[in-house]
């Protein structure tokens, strides 16, 4: 009986863990399942912790929390995107081969279109948008640098 106690709350633990995409809180749950001493009480009370207060993927978003929290998404991956095409130019200094260089700089031009492309599509936070066109602006310019073409 206790086994399947335990699996039940694993089970509700982990769709929670899916909805709120903590590795903390999951890590938190295994060492909670782990020790043999109090293994359900703690399964319990970390349950319990989970659903207080806390809305998940059980209880549907309003259409516009979730416009909102895709547009941060979505904004936060641009950047991130913008970052890693500057990382693709530094690697390209450093390539032992002018075909890994040339590889590596149209890889960052293709980020660069691509960030671009969603830039327009999506509604980034102001503050998102000002991070976003310094480093773009960066970009384009260490592209130029490269002997790229950019608009």
């Amino acid at each position: 009986m206790p086994q399947q106690d335990a699996a039940m709350i694993a089970t509700k633990a982990i769709n929670h863990i899916r909805c709120l995409g903590s590795v903390r809180i999951f890590a938190r749950f295994l060492v909670n399942t782990i020790n043999p001493g109090n293994a359900l009480a703690h399964s319990r009370e970390t349950l319990e912790c989970l659903g207080a207060g806390i809305k998940c993927c059980m209880e549907p978003k309003p259409a516009a929390a979730n416009i909102s929290e895709s547009s941060l998404i979505g904004g936060e991956f641009l950047i991130s995107d913008a970052r890693t095409a500057l990382t693709l130019l530094d690697l390209s200094q450093s390539a032992a081969s002018t075909g890994i260089h040339a590889r590596r700089v149209g890889e960052a031009y293709k980020a660069y279109r691509s960030v671009l492309s969603f830039m327009q599509r999506l509604d980034p936070t102001a503050e998102q948008m000002n991070i976003l066109n310094n480093e773009v602006e960066t970009l384009a310019q260490r592209l130029k640098a490269a002997g790229m073409h950019v608009d």
